[in-house]
């Protein structure tokens, strides 16, 4: 560790010049507009017409180029944030990070089938960037497990090593549901053999692969920013009550992060699938899917109680702490509460219902609403919330190490947006399920769109907006670069 606890000021993370903060937030502006450019390519409102519909190739390579970079900033700001000691680890994740989004992005856009050879072989490329990025920051992790110890910070660290192993196990699933796509039963039968093995067809296998790499990322990820969160806000410092329900929120993540992997990685491999909970109705078809109770309750829930545990003990510890470090956290708790509502409360109603939205049956009463939360949940509360957080997470560990306080109300409308677009999401799939009326005055066709849409809408153009805004500060406040070294 004594290569990094006295880094000199020179020596902090660049790249041809830009410093770590810099490209942090050019890499978000390209995703941020490579994001909104996904609208042009399949737009959910008018196209999602039950959530069973068939995989598209180039929607899913598109998506993943967003993916890809989004995976390599988390995983690059949460070792900055965490400040783990290995330096040459985190220059390594700052170049396969650059090397991942652009290279990912660019062949997601020209990748459209699987006869693009040059541009999939691309997007390969890209995702094994990202398996590097994974695998250098669980070495991180372990490099720093003294240190852990030392500082009394053995449930974050511990739960980023958990988190970052569910995520190496996710891509694992990733190439394989990949090379099925692209590659079939190739080669030597193999992929045809151990379906055989397990009663199940080579697309059922595909599809159980192909949902287990997708739902364990996910959540993977969120269990990352748990971590990251709660060591950068001083779960450390934490004493009496507020320590014991912090531990038990990061506990629970722990126990559901483990779990889940289990529950994925035999569901994608094998023809087990988790046992719906409660069920009751036609054939059991209403009731809580298994893996569904683990991660909402282990990861989420438990996520929030750590943060909600931090926010309180915050305000009832007599130490002083900038205002900017304490909004960040209320604003972090109220992202990860929207993220509640649209997973959790709104998940469950939905699958304590699926008499009503048919379960991706596209003849059922409620099959639009169900396609539509299908893509929405995915790309809002999945996608977008944990991308602001790890923006927000980023920010304030820059004004936090330059003992700057940080003005501006667009961190609030960040939030702000959020909120606006959960109800709109809310009204979208539970009051008005479609995204425009055509109606006609005399012979001429007029689009009048749902309140839900436009309340959706609006949300999301507050969010995209204030984001570039924040990229602003990060770039120009981030220009001077922070010294890594022990404060």
């Amino acid at each position: 560790m004594d290569d990094v606890l006295h880094v000199k000021p020179e020596d902090v993370d660049r790249l041809y010049g830009f410093t770590w903060w810099q490209i942090v937030a050019a890499l978000g502006v390209w995703l941020a507009i490579y994001a909104a450019c996904s609208l042009f390519i399949q737009n959910p409102f008018f196209v999602e017409q039950n959530a069973s519909a068939d995989i598209i190739f180039r929607n899913i390579m598109y998506l993943h180029g967003f993916l890809i970079g989004f995976a390599g900033l988390t995983c690059l700001v949460a070792a900055e944030v965490m400040q783990l000691t290995s330096k040459k680890t985190r220059i390594f994740i700052l170049w396969l990070t650059v090397f991942a989004t652009i290279v990912g992005c660019v062949s997601g856009i020209f990748n459209t089938n699987d006869k693009t050879v040059f541009w999939l072989s691309a997007h390969i490329v890209s995702f094994f960037a990202f398996d590097a990025i994974a695998l250098l920051l669980l070495y991180a992790v372990w490099h720093d497990r003294k240190r852990a110890k030392e500082l009394k910070l053995s449930m974050p660290f511990w739960t980023e090593f958990i988190a970052v192993i569910a995520l190496i196990w996710a891509a694992v699933m990733g190439h394989i549901a990949g090379w099925v796509l692209t590659f079939g039963d190739f080669p030597f039968h193999i992929v045809g053999g151990w379906s055989k093995l397990m009663g199940e067809r080579i697309p059922t296998f595909m599809a159980n692969m192909t949902a287990s790499h997708s739902h364990e990322m996910v959540v993977a990820f969120l269990a990352l920013i748990v971590a990251t969160t709660a060591w950068r806000f001083g779960y450390n410092k934490l004493s009496n009550l507020g320590k014991t329900l912090s531990c038990i929120g990061m506990w629970l993540v722990c126990i559901g992060t483990v779990l889940m992997t289990i529950i994925y990685v035999v569901g994608g491999f094998t023809n087990l699938e988790p046992p719906t909970l409660f069920a009751f109705g036609p054939g059991g078809v209403n009731g809580l899917a298994g893996d569904d109770l683990v991660t909402g309750v282990g990861v989420m829930l438990g996520g929030f109680l750590v943060l909600l545990t931090l926010i309180f003990a915050k305000r009832l510890s007599n130490a002083e702490e900038p205002l900017w470090t304490k909004k960040i956290l209320s604003y972090l708790a109220w992202l990860w509460g929207c993220l509640v509502v649209t997973v959790v409360m709104l998940g469950y109603s939905i699958e304590f219902n699926e008499t009503y939205f048919g379960a991706g049956d596209p003849k059922a009463l409620g099959a639009k609403s169900d396609a539509l939360y299908s893509s929405l949940h995915q790309n809002f509360a999945f996608f977008l919330l944990p991308a602001l957080m790890i923006t927000l997470l980023a920010l304030n560990a820059l004004f936090d190490r330059k003992k700057q306080e940080v003005s501006g109300i667009e961190k609030g409308l960040i939030v702000f947006g959020s909120i606006l677009a959960c109800m709109g999401i809310i009204v979208f799939i539970f009051v008005t399920p479609t995204a425009v009326f055509i109606k006609k005055i005399g012979w001429v066709p007029i689009a009048s769109f749902s309140s839900g849409y436009i309340i959706l809408s609006a949300g999301m153009i507050i969010i995209f907006t204030s984001f570039l805004w924040v990229m602003k500060d990060l770039w120009i406040h981030g220009r001077t670069g922070i010294n890594h070294s022990k404060d």
